[in-house]
């Protein structure tokens, strides 16, 4: 039987095929990145050619944006992606871009003139879009729809086309991850599906276990991870790549308990093995990232840094991935700052990350990397500017995201900064974010909770203390 996400693929197909040369404006509407990269893996098997041009973090004109990402003689159709962010209530100066949007038809005509746009956006945005911008509804010549995770007939992605990017998810405000947490768990069992379907349902898990994870939910995550180990075929070569990421997902839970001696066992003997069979130097230097991250925990900072320096850097910089080039230059950062080398981590962290993150439009990535950079300002005794920092550019962030352990960690900072700059009418503000921060660090069982307990004493706060307004924060 053919489904409604085949009727709109031939449909999205045609007009592909039929408006060469000719401009034409299409809105698709598709809330699952996953459904979306099949959609376009489909697309390029069947011999259709696109460019995509990403609009990230801060984009102000996305005509110029889009231009600008998009070499100047290339053909085919352009997809547009990133919007839904972009223009989402939350961001400051949505309403002003969609305003600016809603009047920028030939604009769009005369940068790409003969040329098939197709604007992928969340079901929500379509709706924010049809509601308040008609003149931008009024100029689209095509509106397709595609709902749940799978196309079919299947398309056998290779690993690294299916590999966690969740760029997009980890953007999603906190109601927004738990929505689709909860269509995820209405549909996704533990039961391993036809082989046709194997790799959608892989990929779910993957990215329930990524949202599980990202709102604090550490203990059912663990569970989970460690139940679906179970369920992968036996013998499966397809099966091999999504058993290493739950390994992975499994390996980061235990390193936040502090059981860095499994976790480190998992990262080499469960992990490492597998993607290096798969012959992708990629995944294998960022398997190897990961354990120099075990490593720089236990104190052996000098395998760290030299497998950062040695077995990541060349390879991200060969291939070109500016993302793990970036990721690779904080690690090194971290271990820098250790060392008391605050000139360098800091030029490292303004000039070698924030710069990619921003592009990128990573609003998580961007905040921790900006934490970052308020630990070493504290460090020269900068307080007052890594107070605003941690205020102002991270902690609304982790708030909108709904990234808890994130927050635990953030207000703890405030609160030793605070104690640090030694203001006397800042005693309550400490007590709040102390107390916050330790009453969620003993509801999700994370080992932050011992050593919060250790700040506060030291700044004369007792646990029955931390205990009483717990309660009210």
């Amino acid at each position: 039987m053919v489904s409604g996400n085949d009727i709109e693929y031939g449909a999205l197909r045609r007009i592909l095929q039929l408006s060469a040369g000719t401009s034409t404006f299409t809105m698709v509407a598709c809330s699952s990145p996953s459904l979306r990269e099949s959609l376009c893996q489909r697309l390029l098997a069947d011999g259709l050619h696109f460019h995509e041009a990403h609009l990230g973090l801060g984009t102000t004109d996305p005509v110029a944006a889009s231009r600008a990402a998009i070499p100047p003689d290339a053909t085919g159709a352009v997809f547009i992606t990133g919007l839904d962010y972009l223009l989402a209530d939350s961001t400051p100066g949505s309403d002003h871009l969609l305003a600016v949007l809603n009047r920028s038809r030939e604009r769009w005509r005369a940068a790409f003139p003969g040329t098939a746009l197709v604007f992928w956006l969340t079901q929500h945005t379509v709706v924010r879009v049809l509601t308040h911008g008609p003149d931008l509804r009024a100029w689209v010549s095509h509106e397709l729809e595609f709902t749940g995770e799978h196309i079919g007939p299947a398309v056998r992605m290779d690993h690294g086309s299916l590999s966690r990017n969740y760029t997009w998810l980890s953007n999603l405000d906190a109601p927004a991850k738990r929505a689709r947490l909860a269509e995820l768990e209405q549909r996704l069992t533990g039961t391993t599906p036809d082989p046709a379907l194997f790799q959608e349902w892989a990929r779910s898990w993957d990215e329930k276990l990524y949202l599980l994870q990202s709102l604090g939910e550490n203990v059912t995550a663990e569970q989970q991870a460690t139940a679906l180990l179970q369920h992968y075929p036996e013998g499966d070569e397809a099966a091999l790549p999504w058993r290493a990421e739950t390994f992975d997902h499994l390996a980061t839970l235990l390193a936040i308990r502090g059981e860095t001696d499994e976790a480190l066992r998992i990262r080499r003997e469960e992990q490492l093995p597998v993607i290096e069979k798969l012959g992708d130097a990629r995944l294998c230097a960022v398997e190897q990232g990961k354990i120099a991250d075990i490593l720089k925990a236990r104190g052996q900072l000098d395998e760290a840094l030299r497998i950062l320096r040695e077995e990541l850097l060349p390879v991200f910089e060969k291939l070109g991935d500016v993302r793990s080039r970036a990721v690779t230059m904080g690690k090194i950062a971290d271990i820098l700052m250790a060392r008391g080398q605050l000139d360098e981590a800091l030029r490292i962290r303004r000039e070698e990350e924030l710069p990619v993150y921003e592009k990128l439009g990573d609003v998580r990535s961007r905040a921790v990397t900006m934490g970052q950079i308020a630990d070493i300002l504290s460090a020269r005794g900068q307080l007052d500017e890594a107070l605003r920092i941690r205020r102002e550019e991270q902690l609304p962030v982790y708030e909108k995201l709904g990234d808890v352990r994130a927050l635990i960690v953030g207000r703890t900072n405030i609160a030793m900064i605070l104690a640090q700059r030694g203001h006397k009418d800042d005693g309550m503000e400490i007590i709040t974010h102390i107390a916050w921060a330790w009453r969620e660090a003993r509801r999700m069982g994370l080992p932050e909770a011992g050593q919060i307990e250790k700040i506060a004493g030291k700044l004369g706060l007792t646990v029955e203390i931390l205990a009483q307004f717990a309660e009210k924060v």
